[in-house]
């Protein structure tokens, strides 16, 4: 993801909240791993639910 996309998931990800709901309104974006491909394979691990912490 680019810093456009993350910033659109973020600010989608505000609108689910309720009213009145006080958020942080900064966020870090980190990644898995040490390289791309690692990254995604661990991103995926963690939608599917296989990996929890």
């Amino acid at each position: 993801m680019n810093h456009f996309q993350i910033e659109q998931y973020w600010q989608r990800y505000l609108q689910t909240l309720l009213p009145g709901v006080k958020t942080d309104c900064s966020y870090l974006t980190d990644q898995f791993g040490d390289t791309p491909e690692l990254a995604k394979e661990l991103g995926q691990l963690v939608l599917a639910g296989t990996k929890t912490g």
